[in-house]
């Protein structure tokens, strides 16, 4: 997390002082603070952090400062890739949405399963009490008239219908089935690259290498493309890059350089030469050290080469203590590593029963792990020690795990730290 994180959430109300979270967030602005900087742990900027926290003020001072009109529909891998307005109606937070409305924030966008900020505005129920059932509605009814009051831009976004799927693949630069990386750092195969049902613009279809993906390759019932449940992934195509070019990107294309590619079997030569040479200069010294050494141990009255041989045996070279020295480093690198790694199960998941530690800030026990019926992929129950949770380990009726009340919330991996 960043200063300008720690400012959003000192702003909340009950937390921390709204005016002093705004003076010193204005301060960080003035000094040229990065406001896309995303948490390490939860993937959100300062603008998601204070659409989650409520603080109206914050969110019209970072859209002031910000650059992007894009910035007020920022996306946020946490919330199914859904905007800030998504995670204000999401945590019923009236202020907030109504601040990312007035600044232009679109509340036709939809998230990764086709739902626009309306519709993750969480359903009545009878355990919840009459302010909170107001709350919501006026939400509803805030969100139902701006939805009806906005323009969509039109051509706000390209348009790749009529281009065929080779030469889309080829304009933005990728193959399908090569390895890609996101900018959250997750790193897979693509599957996938095109336009969806499930929201506007250019998705790309990524089958991760675990488990903290989302579905099988399909969404909403339409099959793009095929991988294991949990490891299947979207996401836009401007957050995803090839994995051979964040690893290299200033390699040469020898294909398309034939001077690269001359001057590097030049070079390979060179050393192979050169390599050669050595070791037929190391054996020719090895081999006269050796008759050298063979001719002193048969002389009868050699006391002199006798000593210095005892000196050599009992006061080792400078090089040999080098060499010692360096070897015991490693076998105590290697000690320190397995004792380490022992820490962590074998697969290096995070088990039931494991203690972890909750977006930097909160100890837990993990008390369920698995596929939920709230939402998709799989997801950690967290039994917290004090009454900061959300629930007693039971979602919409339905029980995971028991705990006292107000003592289990659900997170997904990536929010988790083991300790």
């Amino acid at each position: 997390m960043t200063l300008l994180h720690y400012c959003c959430k000192a702003g909340c109300q009950g937390m921390g002082s709204v005016e002093n979270a705004v003076l010193m967030a204005e301060e960080l602005l003035k000094l040229d603070c990065d406001i896309n900087i995303k948490c390490r742990w939860t993937q959100m900027n300062a603008l998601h952090y204070a659409a989650y926290f409520d603080v109206a003020p914050l969110i019209r001072l970072l859209l002031r400062y910000s650059e992007s009109k894009d910035y007020v529909d920022s996306r946020c891998s946490e919330y199914d890739d859904g905007t800030s307005l998504h995670i204000s109606c999401t945590e019923n937070n009236y202020n907030a949405s109504r601040a990312l409305l007035d600044c232009g924030a679109n509340p036709h966008l939809t998230n990764r399963f086709g739902k626009t900020p309306l519709d993750v505005i969480p359903e009545e129920d009878e355990d919840i009490d009459s302010e909170t059932a107001l709350l919501r509605k006026n939400l509803r009814r805030m969100l139902m008239e701006s939805a009806a009051a906005f323009q969509i831009p039109k051509f706000d976004t390209p348009t790749y219908e009529g281009i065929c799927g080779k030469v889309l693949l080829m304009q933005l630069g990728f193959e399908l089935g090569e390895d890609v990386i996101t900018d959250n750092k997750r790193i897979g195969v693509l599957k996938y690259l095109g336009t969806t049902e499930f929201s506007k613009g250019i998705w790309a279809g990524i089958e991760l290498s675990n488990d903290e993906g989302k579905h099988s390759g399909s969404v909403a019932g339409i099959q793009y493309f095929k991988a294991k449940p949990n490891h299947g992934l979207f996401v836009p195509v401007k957050n995803v890059r090839p994995l051979k070019k964040a690893r290299h990107p200033e390699k040469p294309n020898s294909a398309r350089d034939p001077s690269a590619r001359t001057s590097k079997t030049t070079d390979r030569l060179a050393s192979t030469n050169q390599k050669s040479v050595s070791k037929l200069q190391r054996f020719g010294s090895e081999q006269n050290l050796s008759a050298t050494e063979h001719t002193n141990s048969y002389r009868p009255n050699s006391h002199n080469s006798i000593k210095s041989q005892s000196a050599m045996r009992t006061n080792p070279k400078p090089n040999e203590k080098k060499l010692e020295k360096a070897h015991s480093l490693d076998l105590s690198f290697e000690r320190t590593r397995s004792r380490t790694t022992k820490t962590i199960s074998s697969d290096g998941e995070i088990k039931v029963g494991s203690k972890v530690l909750v977006d930097g800030k909160s100890n837990g026990l993990i008390r369920f792990r698995g596929n939920v019926k709230f939402s998709e992929g799989i997801w950690y129950g967290v039994e917290f020690p004090n009454s900061t949770g959300k629930n007693d380990g039971s979602v919409n009726g339905y029980r995971y795990f028991k705990c006292p009340l107000n003592h289990g919330s659900f997170f997904k991996k990536s929010r988790l730290q083991l300790i």
